[in-house]
């Protein structure tokens, strides 16, 4: 039987190697991570163990999957148009995630592949909720998906000059108000705040 401590350094080294591939993206699993834990530790949306465990794990691994896509695609600039070509290469990143995450057995539990499959999809888009309510998964998938966005808003990219501040980060998130809850992420901020604490 392979030691937990031994799948964990493996996929801590496949997510560096995701990270140093994208300018912009190098320390984001850990930015996540951080903040994963302060959505923790400072409020209730997710009360037991094995939630607090998924979500850890899904915020950190959510973007591993981006191993598959290449250098060149990532580092090509803000895809505006959802009918180009990269942005069909890109959006497979979280089938890829769960791919390569599923391949450790039992470490990622079922719940992490489901977190990291709907990290994704617009909180109004149908489908999103799974079995068609809030509970502490769905929760989790939001959560991931406000977190994945804010820490990519407040990375350098290569289309953009510098990172944004927190108060230009959530600006932009609450113009997406289809793309996440609303009162999530307006309950969230003065935690994604702490993400370089």
């Amino acid at each position: 039987m392979i030691d937990c401590t031994y799948i964990l350094t493996v996929y801590d080294k496949f997510l560096d190697l995701t990270e140093k591939r994208e300018t912009g993206a190098r320390g984001n699993s850990k930015k996540a991570l951080n903040l994963a834990t302060h959505v923790i530790a400072n409020t209730r949306l997710i009360q037991t163990e094995k939630g607090k465990a998924n979500l850890l794990k899904a915020a950190t691994f959510r973007d591993i999957g981006k191993l598959g896509i290449s250098e060149e695609i990532l580092n090509s600039g803000e895809i505006s148009d959802p009918n180009d070509s990269r942005w069909e290469k890109i959006k497979n990143h979280p089938r890829i995630s769960m791919e390569i995450l599923q391949a450790a057995g039992r470490f990622f539990s079922p719940e992490v592949i489901e977190i990291i499959k709907h990290h994704h999809p617009w909180y109004e888009s149908e489908g999103f909720l799974l079995n068609g309510e809030w509970n502490e998964l769905t929760v989790s998938c939001q959560v991931v998906s406000i977190i994945d966005a804010y820490v990519g808003l407040r990375s350098k990219r290569v289309w953009r000059k510098g990172a944004y501040d927190h108060n230009q980060a959530m600006k932009e998130l609450l113009n997406h108000n289809r793309r996440f809850c609303p009162s999530l992420l307006i309950y969230l901020s003065p935690i994604l705040i702490k993400m370089d604490d």
